[in-house]
């Protein structure tokens, strides 16, 4: 039982912590946010990338490994630049990436009304981050997002410890009955 306990210890400070999350989401200034995102992001990729890099550079290559060492100086290169200009480097390949997607998933479906359909979120996205007026619409992404995490995370704390109040309910009982088995 003392496993069954740690997991729900640890769900309930996982969801506290993701209340936390949640909050800073609506607390903390959205463009202070996104450019730590981003720093965080362009370091990872390029932490990501260098082994690869580092692989494919002292390597005899092939056409194909000639190809992925571009692809991956690309890689490198834009964690540099989301690192040294966050903001419109993240928006300008954010916008190019959910603008491209859906063109050619509609370009290349049968329906292309259904898939249209599906894809325009995307497409109005890519345009708003392209052109960059982005900054009211991060607000209130961050505002739903984080009211969302808080209240799943609530959620889930009440779960458990409604799950760790019945265990110590049920490990009393056990220890009450094996109280009156040892008499």
């Amino acid at each position: 039982m003392t496993m069954e306990r740690n997991n729900y210890i640890y769900n309930i400070i996982l969801s506290i912590l993701s209340a936390v999350i949640g909050l800073l989401f609506i607390v903390v200034d959205p463009k202070e946010f996104l450019r730590l995102i981003f720093v965080f992001v362009g370091i990872f990729v390029i932490i990501s990338a260098l082994p690869s890099l580092f692989t494919l550079a002292v390597k005899d290559k092939s056409k194909d490994e000639n190809i992925l060492l571009i692809y991956t100086i690309i890689i490198v290169a834009v964690g540099i630049l989301l690192i040294a200009c966050p903001y419109t480097v993240a928006y300008v390949i954010g916008g190019i990436i959910l603008l491209v997607m859906p063109i050619y998933r509609i370009a290349t479906s049968i329906d292309k009304l259904a898939t249209f359909k599906k894809e325009i979120v995307k497409l109005v996205l890519g345009v708003i981050l392209i052109v960059g007026g982005l900054g009211t619409t991060i607000r209130v992404i961050l505002y739903v997002l984080g009211a969302v995490i808080i209240v799943l995370s609530f959620a889930y704390l009440i779960y458990n410890a409604i799950l760790l109040f019945k265990l110590n309910k049920k490990e009393k009982k056990e220890q009450k009955d094996n109280e009156v088995i040892d008499v």
